[in-house]
């Protein structure tokens, strides 16, 4: 076969590919898939299905399970449930925020290399509440505030649970973010 021959067939096999069903109708030859990319989405997206059928069947059968294990019920189309049996999950973010808030510094502040006392002190105060309040780990805290070294949260955490025996002004910001948090001090 000739180059010009093959150059067709390969030219056709293309556009066969990104016409078909399999490729999900792509009509860009930037999305060009192997046949074995193909079967790959096509498996993908069966597990998603499968598992999407699974929830919905749960759901309907009433056992629709939340994280601490309490049944969520479930309510008629267009009615509100009386009371809001929901437990809301603190996460670092809300920590985050209320603690930017409270001492007048941007989330960029907290995630920055900055060293500066008026960035250190807040960004201590996000990695001892959110040890105290929510599960995630040490190096989790650490990625979420720019990549901090775990030993630099253990640090934090420390040092503003020493200096809340004796610094009061500290010990009523904590108690002020809680509050806002709507968690008790």
């Amino acid at each position: 076969m000739t180059i010009a021959g093959e150059m067709a067939r390969a030219a056709r096999e293309r556009r066969l590919r990104l016409v078909s069903p399999e490729n999900g109708f792509h009509s860009s030859e930037l999305e060009v898939r192997s046949p074995r990319e193909i079967r790959e989405r096509r498996r993908l997206q069966q597990f998603k299905l499968r598992k999407i059928d699974k929830l919905r069947a749960r759901q309907r059968a009433g056992i629709f399970q939340k994280k601490l294990s309490t049944v969520v019920h479930i309510v008629p189309h267009g009615e509100q449930p009386l009371i809001d049996t929901a437990e809301r999950v603190l996460t670092v973010r809300d920590i985050a925020r209320a603690v930017c808030d409270h001492f007048h510094v941007t989330m960029i502040d907290l995630v920055s290399p900055r060293r500066t006392a008026r960035v250190v002190r807040p960004r201590r105060v996000v990695m001892f509440l959110a040890r105290t309040h929510t599960t995630r780990s040490l190096p989790e805290i650490g990625r979420l505030l720019g990549g901090k070294d775990h030993t630099t949260v253990l640090h934090g955490v420390r040092s503003i649970s020493e200096r809340l025996e004796t610094d009061t002004a500290l010990h009523r910001d904590i108690d002020e973010i809680v509050l806002r948090l709507g968690l008790k001090p």
